[in-house]
């Protein structure tokens, strides 16, 4: 009886210890489970989370402002700000420089530099500033031109633009989250008068069922009634002539609405005008886009020069990615406020723009253009000269005397020369002899006459053989 009781009571124990060291092992597995999610969640909770709608609409209570000096904020860019931008679905209208800056973008997502075509690496990789990497992928930013969205709205002329926009994102607003067009160097002459105060942009236009114009309030009605979007303003496209005061004066009123309303500002204008090297380009004392982007000798395309294109692109993803919630150090960025502070934006109603003075002077009694070139060989002792005849006319197309033309010559000869108008309006500009058979241009590079105003958006040639500010000739 004794011996039972005594190997019942063993195996009673033996049973115990079995069932403590199972509970031992289920208390061990469910605590490393537990330190296992503790330790997924802490890592969760210090890699940068998806943007929140609080993040990506910072820019409701501190302007962004990205601008030349804001390129080289690219590399800078954390991977996780990188990606969080890449997610964003942007869509943005423009001309045929946005499809520039769209191709610019292209350029970036390539693998890498050497993978990238030759439109991307013009007239070098070194030169273009072009970096490559897969990561920075534009799937989720698509850009439309105008003409490609069959709009029943005018945008040809500013006054329309705003409409147009409107009405093509009106049903594609479930589709993207960011929003933004550009008004062209082609809307800025000085005779579309964008740049006025009353009558331009930044006016509260009356309604006027024959010439409607949207301006900065429409615009901004639109963009209340969808608070869950973001839109970006942007300042115009600039050429290396035409539309120079106009442009100057309506950046200058973009650049100050934005910040003190605000807002999320493109300034391409600013990058344009700001060489790699950060000097400045001006025609006539306006800003203008710098050659190293352009070889057009009075536009602004961006086509058969990388740099710029490259630049404009870098300079978007720099703006993608503090939308998208990252906030630079500070050093350089076009974020005059990196750190968002709580407060309400100030109604767009309350705040007018300040207007930058004009560099032209204030005793303007008309404006001048060129009517008329005429370019000819010359031939002189041991070669020839390009020889340009250049007319200039008043708002009337009328001849205008004692007016200085001044011109710069490119190609076989470089130099630049100037000449006084006659009585019938025109005057000669004349090259140094060339000795081989090649070609030389010039371009109109000012007018001037005391109390006139040089109006280079009215150039114009009636006969065809320039196109009103530069013409070239052969031998």
């Amino acid at each position: 009886m004794f011996n039972s009781l005594r190997k019942l009571s063993f195996s009673l124990l033996g049973l115990g210890k079995a069932f403590f060291l199972f509970s031992f092992v289920v208390l061990v597995v469910f605590l490393i489970r537990n330190l296992a999610e503790v330790h997924k969640s802490s890592l969760m909770t210090n890699l940068p989370s998806k943007p929140a709608a609080g993040q990506v609409l910072q820019a409701r209570i501190s302007p962004i402002i990205v601008d030349h000096t804001s390129v080289d904020l690219f590399e800078q860019i954390p991977d996780e700000y990188i990606t969080a931008a890449r997610e964003l679905k942007q869509m943005f209208i423009d001309q045929s420089v946005g499809a520039n800056i769209s191709e610019g973008l292209t350029c970036l997502s390539y693998p890498s530099v050497s993978q990238a075509p030759s439109a991307c690496k013009r007239p070098n990789a070194t030169t273009s500033g072009l970096v490559a990497d897969s990561k920075y992928s534009r799937d989720n930013w698509d850009y439309f031109h105008w003409d490609s969205l069959n709009l029943s709205n005018d945008y040809a002329d500013w006054p329309g633009v705003g409409y147009a926009f409107i009405e093509a994102v009106t049903p594609r607003l479930s589709q993207y989250q960011v929003f933004s067009y550009q008004y062209s160097y082609l809307h800025m002459g000085d005779q579309d008068g964008i740049h006025l105060i009353p009558g331009g942009f930044f006016s509260d236009n009356p309604p006027d069922s024959r010439h409607p114009k949207a301006d900065i309030y429409d615009m901004e009605q639109f963009f209340s009634q969808h608070p869950d979007k973001i839109f970006i303003l942007w300042t115009s496209s600039l050429a290396r002539i035409i539309g120079s005061r106009a442009s100057y004066e309506f950046n200058n009123q973009m650049r100050e609405y934005a910040r003190s309303n605000n807002k999320i500002l493109f300034d391409v204008a600013d990058i344009e005008s700001h060489a790699p090297d950060g000097r400045e380009c001006t025609y006539n004392g306006y800003p203008a886009i710098c050659p190293e982007y352009t070889s057009e000798q009075s536009g602004g395309h961006l086509g058969s020069m990388s740099t710029g294109k490259i630049r404009i692109a870098k300079a978007m993803w720099v703006l993608m990615a503090q939308i998208a919630g990252w906030v630079p150090d500070g050093s350089g960025s076009g974020n005059s406020n990196p750190t968002p502070q709580p407060s309400e934006p100030t109604p767009a109603a309350t705040v007018a723009p300040t207007l930058a003075p004009s560099p032209t002077p204030g005793n303007v009694v008309g404006y001048i253009h060129v009517g008329d070139i005429d370019p000819s060989v010359k031939y002189v002792t041991g070669g020839w000269q390009g020889r340009f005849v250049v007319y200039v006319h008043n708002d009337s197309h009328l001849p205008v005397s004692g007016v200085t033309v001044s011109g710069s010559f490119y190609g076989a000869w470089n130099g630049s020369r100037t000449c006084v108008t006659n009585k019938s309006g025109w005057c000669a500009l004349t090259s140094d002899r060339i000795s081989d058979s090649t070609t030389v241009g010039m371009s109109i590079t000012n007018l001037s006459l005391d109390g006139y105003q040089y109006d280079f958006s009215s150039n114009h040639d009636p006969d065809g053989d320039s196109n009103g500010f530069n013409a070239s000739v052969s031998n």
